[in-house]
């Protein structure tokens, strides 16, 4: 018996024991691919007697199901009692020659290289090594018997579903994407533990900093709603009402006061011109932005994608704080305009690395985080003013973070 505590170690067991052996078992709670021993186990697929993979939470990777999708000798557990966990390699040549893994590591490319897992290494050569293998054994039929296979139309309908679960999927496993410095746990960061009554005790005070007025934000929300209500393309608005909406200075600025509010654009040149002609290109891009219903990640690309044609190559990073401003005042529930009065305070805030102009980060590491905070996920308030900052709450983070 033999005690395995760190990844490299585990990982090469493994694959020398793939190699070694010419039959496999295998119990999973959850399956990867791009690894090493992902690869020696395709290359060796044909010695899989009996494989049980885990779908709880989607964290199965459908390009595992996928490359995997003829074989027969691999199943997935889609339903139990409680969640399907076990982590058992079993590795034969005959009952009187075998190896077994049995540990905390999932077969992923995290549990093989990166997490904090330990295994233990179990031989026919250990006491009672009968006893263990007739029992692992059964173990493992019994378990084959309770999985189901996979089809074409099964993996597609797995695939959508597990898109559109990807946040929380981030979040489970604590990882937003590739980054120098960890992600802290939204448990640690205030912003996200907040309840609706401190996030809007948090907003009323804003007047108090010597900034903006909660009524006076609660306008210019207000006034930009009904303006997109109003008609079904941007482009089709009046010049000053554009302004307004881009955090762009109108000509009527007693009609369209604190028009700089939630981001002033106004030093943004290219962007002002582009407001000023009347880009049919971002009209087209926030019209991929729905007034209302669900927005995921794909959307939010493609609005990007559409929204920076108007600009040459080298200038688009820099109409991201634009982007933001356009997108937080379409949709104040679900977006924050990042500019450079807030951004500061906002990426320490969110125990984040700054984001800079990166609008994919802005999504991964700001939207996805929002959306697993306390005061997000709080239910509408029966208050009348409470509701109206509510269903702009995002859109309100930058009162919490404005410097003047």
């Amino acid at each position: 018996m033999k005690l395995i505590t760190t990844n490299r170690e585990f990982q090469n067991e493994f694959i020398r024991l793939l190699r070694h052996y010419n039959e496999y078992y295998i119990l999973t709670a959850w399956a990867g691919c791009s690894f090493k021993a992902f690869d020696e186990l395709q290359r060796n697929s044909a010695k899989i007697q009996k494989a049980v993979v885990g779908l709880h939470f989607y964290q199965t990777h459908p390009d595992f199901i996928e490359k995997f999708l003829e074989n027969q000798n691999i199943k997935f557990i889609e339903e139990t009692a409680g969640i399907f966990h076990p982590k058992l390699y079993l590795f034969s040549n005959s009952p009187d020659e075998w190896e077994m893994l049995v540990g905390s590591q999932n077969f992923t490319c995290a549990a093989f290289t990166k997490n904090a897992e330990t295994a233990v290494l179990i031989s026919n050569a250990d006491n009672d090594s009968q006893e263990t293998y007739d029992r692992a054994k059964r173990f493992i039929s019994e378990k084959f018997e309770q999985g189901v296979s996979f089809d074409k139309d099964k993996l597609a309908n797995y695939r959508k579903m597990r898109n559109t679960q990807q946040h929380k999927i981030a979040s489970l496993s604590g990882k937003y994407h590739e980054q120098s410095k960890p992600v802290k746990p939204i448990y640690t960061v205030p912003i996200l533990t907040k309840t609706w009554e401190e996030f809007y005790t948090d907003c009323k005070n804003e007047v108090i900093k010597g900034a903006h007025s909660l009524d006076g934000r609660l306008k210019v929300v207000e006034i930009i709603q009904n303006l997109f209500s109003k008609t079904n393309h941007f482009c089709d608005l009046e010049d000053d009402e554009r302004k307004f909406i881009s955090g762009l200075q109108p000509v009527k600025k007693d009609v369209f006061a604190n028009w700089g509010w939630f981001g002033s654009m106004s030093a943004v040149g290219v962007f002002r011109k582009a407001i000023n002609n009347n880009s049919k290109e971002i009209s087209d891009a926030l019209d991929i932005i729905p007034f209302n219903g669900q927005i995921d990640k794909n959307l939010y690309l493609e609005f990007f994608k559409k929204f920076y044609i108007t600009f040459e190559t080298s200038d688009r990073q820099k109409q991201f704080a634009s982007a933001t401003r356009l997108l937080a005042m379409k949709r104040p529930d679900v977006f924050v305009c990042f500019n450079g009065k807030n951004e500061k305070q906002l990426c320490p805030s969110f125990g984040i690395t700054p984001i800079r102009r990166d609008y994919v980060k802005y999504w991964d590491d700001i939207i996805e985080r929002i959306r697993d905070s306390v005061w997000y996920n709080s239910p509408m308030p029966t208050d009348v003013d409470e509701r109206k900052v509510w269903k702009a709450r995002v859109a309100f983070l930058d009162s919490l973070f404005y410097e003047p």
